[in-house]
């Protein structure tokens, strides 16, 4: 790297193939010790700046560290031509510097409270705003360093039809690797169509695509050549959505999280593990080091089973993601195939144990089909 006080390494080499973990700073702080830094990294998500990084690498050398700002609910908007790009409200003597200075100083915030890699935080792009989208990949090449990468948050339209070609269009255009994040109030995974369309921007642009706050479709992307991915502790960090938050939960009085379980390739709430999939029998126990032996329905919305379930949701992704990438990059696909399958019967397996229906995901079914 050429920049004065830019690391040795590149990005695209500091990110080849890892797993980061997205979480808040107090969940970040939890899950950070049962990282592998081989294959992982964490990503802090805040409002209010990150100030973690120096101490996380005197703790855990090796592990990848970014920070993702978020705007607060009052001050998020859609991206436009004119403001792209969601940089906090500096302050002090950055209040009247030029944008692009901000932008500049705002990067070098990161690094300098110990990221290893600078987030450029692009606002999320509405369905066929082609010209808020060419805005945010023209603002993050006037920067002139390659220890960054931009994140493109857009609308789960991006990926139907036409649209995919004017997105790769717009994208081949960026200098740094791109965080791409598709929105949605839901998740965007479950329209039809979105997960054909992301695989085409994958097989288009290949590493220079990060897969960011994912779950299961970064893993279907590393198969197909992406950078990297970072996936969500929590739901809300596990998709990008539009300016004013995400759709209502099922139940608002419901407090209890979502549980990964790697044996069906999917997340379930706690409660209706409890209260519906093994009201009748003995539940699963899982044997990670969160759960030690316990039944994966036992989380309630206690500040403790969030914490537990955070660090579990940590170690079950980060576990599926090393045994994707411990297989040759020739042989990604076919363990993905394999471990679909599995996930398939493991489906029917479970219904016939708990006497109740269990369809198999949508996104699932559809990456066996195409495997």
């Amino acid at each position: 790297m050429s920049a004065s006080g830019q690391s040795k390494v590149s990005v695209r080499q500091a990110l080849r193939d890892r797993c980061l973990t997205v979480a808040s700073p107090d969940d970040a702080a939890a899950v950070v010790r049962y990282l592998d830094p081989r294959y992982g990294g964490v990503v802090f998500s805040s409002s209010s700046g990150f100030s973690q990084g120096h101490a996380v690498k005197r703790m855990f050398p090796g592990l990848v560290i970014a920070a993702d700002h978020r705007e607060r609910d009052k001050e998020e908007r859609p991206a436009t031509p004119a403001e792209p790009i969601a940089l906090p409200n500096l302050g002090g003597l950055f209040a009247a510097i030029a944008p692009e200075d901000a932008l500049d100083q705002f990067i070098k915030s990161q690094l300098h409270a110990g990221a290893h890699v600078g987030v450029i935080p692009g606002r999320v792009i509405c369905a066929e705003d082609s010209e808020s989208l060419t805005a945010v990949v023209e603002s993050a090449n006037a920067v002139d360093r390659d220890d960054v990468i931009v994140r493109i948050p857009v609308s789960h339209v991006w990926f139907l039809g036409q649209n995919v070609r004017q997105l790769n269009g717009i994208l081949g255009r960026s200098r740094h690797p791109v965080a791409l994040s598709p929105a949605d109030k839901r998740d965007p995974m479950e329209n039809k169509g979105v997960p054909e369309g992301l695989r085409r921007v994958i097989d288009k642009h290949g590493d220079k695509i990060i897969m960011w706050k994912t779950d299961l479709a970064g893993i279907d992307a590393l198969t197909r050549g992406a950078l990297a991915i970072a996936v969500g502790v929590v739901a809300s960090l596990r998709h990008s959505s539009p300016p004013g938050g995400f759709g209502q939960k099922i139940n608002e009085r419901d407090p209890t999280p979502q549980v990964f379980l790697p044996k069906l390739l999917r997340y379930m709430r706690a409660s209706y593990l409890h209260d519906e999939v093994f009201a009748s029998t003995q539940p699963w126990t899982c044997d990670c080091r969160a759960c030690c032996g316990k039944s994966v329905d036992r989380f309630t919305g206690s500040a403790e089973h969030l914490r537990e379930a955070a660090i579990h949701n940590a170690l079950a992704i980060t576990g599926l993601h090393q045994r994707i990438i411990g297989a040759p990059v020739g042989a990604r696909a076919a363990e993905w195939r394999e471990t679909l399958e599995s996930a398939l019967v493991a489906h029917q397996e479970l219904a016939l144990y708990v006497e109740r229906k269990m369809p198999f995901p949508g996104p699932l079914q559809y990456w066996l089909d195409h495997a």
